[in-house]
C-alpha cells in the first residue's frame, strides 16, 4: 500500500490537532495484524496515517478511534500500550530485495502518553538505541472523545537522508491497542499493508514524497 507525503512551504505547527492536515489523503490502518479474537470493530480501534514533509522533517499524523485508552509504559516498553510503531526503509532502492532489516531500516515508536501523568514521547528501537535520537523526534497528542490524535516530526538528519520530491521509502505502520486498564499488553494490532510483517522490509508499503 502506498502513502503520499505533501511538500510544505512552511514548518508545521505541532500541537496534536489535525486542522493542518485537511485535504490530505491518508492510509487507513484497517488490516488486522494480530489479536483478531479481541478486535471489536471500528469503535474498538481504527486509525488513519498521514504524511507531509519539508527540508528538515518528515511529518506524520494520525487520527485514532479507540474506545478504551490505555498506556502505562514509557520508553522502549511503550509498545505494550496504545501507540504507533513506524517502520521505514530509508534506502529502498539499494536493498529492495532484502528481507532482513539492516542499518537503514528504522523502527520508531510514537506514544500519545496517557493524557494525565505520562506525556507523549518517541522512541527509536532500530537500527540502534540512542537517547538523542528519541529526543530529536518532536511529538504532540490530543485526547478526543472517541480516541486521540497525534503529530510527529522526524528529522531527516536522523534518517541520514536528504529529502527530494519523487523520493520513495519503504513504509508501514502498526497501530497497537491495549484495552486492559492498568495492564501492559497488546490486545490488537492493525496495519495499512495487507502483507506487512514487522521487521521484514520486503513486506513494507511505500512512502512517496510529492
Amino acid at each position: 500500500m502506498n502513502l503520499h507525503a505533501r511538500h510544505l512551504s512552511m514548518p508545521l505547527r505541532l500541537d496534536g490537532e489535525l486542522d493542518e492536515w485537511d485535504g490530505i489523503a491518508g492510509q487507513d490502518l484497517s488490516y488486522i495484524l494480530s489479536g483478531a479474537e479481541a478486535y471489536g470493530g471500528i469503535a474498538d480501534i481504527a486509525g488513519t496515517i498521514y504524511a507531509q514533509w519539508d527540508e528538515r522533517y518528515l511529518y506524520l499524523a494520525t487520527g485514532v478511534l479507540d474506545d478504551i485508552h490505555v498506556q502505562t509504559q514509557r520508553g522502549e516498553r511503550m509498545e505494550w500500550g496504545d501507540c504507533l510503531i513506524i517502520w521505514l526503509d530509508a534506502a529502498l532502492a539499494e536493498d529492495f530485495d532484502s528481507a532482513v532489516a539492516d542499518e537503514d531500516d528504522y523502527q520508531i515508536g510514537l506514544s500519545p502518553g496517557d493524557f494525565t501523568t505520562l506525556p507523549p514521547e518517541a522512541v527509536v528501537w532500530r537500527p540502534q538505541r540512542r537517547a538523542d535520537w528519541d529526543q530529536a523526534i518532536l511529538i504532540a497528542a490530543r485526547q478526543r472523545n472517541d480516541g486521540y490524535s497525534l503529530e510527529a516530526a522526524i528529522p531527516w538528519s536522523l534518517l541520514n537522508r536528504q529529502p527530494a520530491a519523487g523520493s520513495a521509502f519503504g513504509f508501514s505502520v502498526q497501530l497497537v491497542d491495549n484495552d486492559q486498564p492498568g495492564a501492559a499488553t497488546q490486545d490488537t494490532m492493525l496495519t495499512g499493508s495487507p502483507n506487512f510483517r514487522p521487521g521484514v522490509p520486503t513486506t513494507f508499503g511505500n512512502l512517496f514524497l510529492d
